[in-house]
């Protein structure tokens, strides 16, 4: 049978981590301000718990990703295992999703540009600008364009500086 005691779990809860502490006082801080001075302050009360929600599950992610079982980041967050499947699970596997469509995009990205004109825009620039354009094109990359308009915006700045 295995041993499930908390001190064999890979995560722990650490009530002495910064981060943690910061947050903790940022809470009753924020409530308080709410309070006395600004009615908005719900709204902005709101949109920073989405925030830490995200970041939370980004986290979970990356357990998940490094071998970390569901009962493991359950206890760390205070739940079962399968309260954590049934939380995160889908949430997890959307980021994991959404990172092989990156991962894909950027290999798009070193194969050139795939329509016709910005071929043959590339092939007019010499082969520095075409490095240098590439260099662009990935660093243009953020998931939120297309790979085709991150090749184009990186050929105009190339055209453009030359």
């Amino acid at each position: 049978m295995k041993d499930t005691s908390a001190t064999t779990r890979k995560i722990r809860v650490r009530p002495e981590d910064e981060t943690v502490k910061a947050v903790g006082r940022l809470i009753p801080a924020l409530e308080r301000q709410g309070r006395t001075e600004d009615p908005w302050m719900a709204a902005d009360m709101l949109r920073l718990a989405a925030e830490l929600e995200d970041a939370a599950v980004r986290l979970i992610a990356s357990y998940r990703a490094r071998g970390d079982r569901w009962e493991d980041i359950g206890f760390a967050l205070g739940i079962t295992g399968t309260t954590a499947v049934k939380r995160y699970a889908k949430k997890v596997a959307e980021i994991n999703a959404a990172l092989v469509e990156r991962i894909m995009n950027t290999m798009r990205l070193g194969g050139g540009p795939g329509n016709k004109r910005d071929r043959e825009r590339l092939g007019r620039l010499t082969a520095i600008q075409q490095d240098n354009a590439s260099r662009t094109a990935r660093e243009l990359y953020d998931g939120t364009r297309t790979v085709a308009r991150c090749w184009s915006e990186a050929i105009e700045r190339e055209e453009q500086g030359s």
